[in-house]
């Protein structure tokens, strides 16, 4: 393992440890000004402010292309598509780039006929057939004024 050094005059990054940043902001918990935890446990004190205001505690950049429900919730359709790309591809070592926007399609696609599934069985469930006819395209005339 390669023991990398920092260049002469380089900004320090986290040059604390994760026990110093909970005892200083359990510090700061119980009244201790920021910058008094600053000196005493060597972390800066915007670092203390923004770990205790809940700051950036988001991860950043954009959110991810896929929702939560295909890639957390749902794996199980993401592995299909991943499985039938490897049985037609067997020495192919990764996925193609050009591929990639196709097996994203019969991803959403199976998704959308189980999501329509689901709506569906939800609201018979709750005793709501489903309706062949667009509520749009009913005929008749609007008793609203």
């Amino acid at each position: 393992m390669r023991n990398y050094k920092r260049k002469p005059g380089a900004k320090k990054y986290a040059d604390y440890s994760a026990d110093n940043l909970a005892e200083a902001l359990r510090s700061c918990q119980e009244g201790m000004p920021y910058r008094e935890a600053s000196v005493a446990y060597g972390i800066p004190i915007s670092t203390l402010s923004r770990k205790l205001n809940n700051l950036n505690s988001e991860t950043p950049g954009h959110p991810t292309a896929l929702s939560h429900y295909l890639m957390k919730k749902n794996p199980q359709h993401w592995r299909k598509v991943l499985d039938n790309y490897k049985k037609a591809n067997p020495k192919a070592p990764s996925i193609a780039k050009d591929a990639f926007p196709k097996l994203l399609k019969q991803l959403m696609e199976q998704v959308m006929i189980k999501g329509k599934a689901n709506l569906v069985s939800g609201f018979e469930a709750c005793g709501i057939p489903e309706s062949t006819e667009n509520p749009q395209q009913t005929s008749g005339n609007s008793t609203r004024d």
